[in-house]
């Protein structure tokens, strides 16, 4: 009960709180209509990707449900144009071992699939 990304922080894991009723809260202990989700907490982003294929879905017993985002369904993104910033003083932000160098990585998966980088300063 309560926040799911918190408890995640505290426990190294990635938690995600998604979309009100994009996952059926049928089964669950109904504290606050509205405010219900169900939060999946799993060792990594490309897992919680893999719970969001396995829990998203129309529910017809759950009366808050809906059908998926087909945003949530895998296929080619064009990031051509698409401009993203990045800010720049690394040393302004600490990061654990090997965190900045996954940074990196993902800047340059965007970068290889059109996007581009703005450079950004943050005080």
């Amino acid at each position: 009960m309560g926040s799911v990304r918190l408890p995640a922080a505290y426990c190294g894991l990635v938690g995600l709180k998604p979309s009100y009723s994009l996952i059926s809260t049928r089964g669950g202990v109904p504290l606050s209509y509205g405010l219900d989700h169900v939060d999946p907490l799993c060792r990594s982003a490309r897992y919680i990707s893999l719970m969001l294929d396995v829990l998203t879905g129309y529910d017809a017993a759950c009366v808050e449900s809906v059908y998926p985002h087909c945003a949530l369904h895998a296929r080619p993104v064009n990031l051509a144009g698409l401009r993203f910033a990045v800010p720049l003083n690394d040393a302004a932000t600490p990061f654990g071992k090997g965190i900045w160098e996954n940074f990196k990585d993902c800047i340059t998966k965007r970068e290889d699939h059109g996007a581009i980088q703005v450079s950004c300063s943050l005080p």
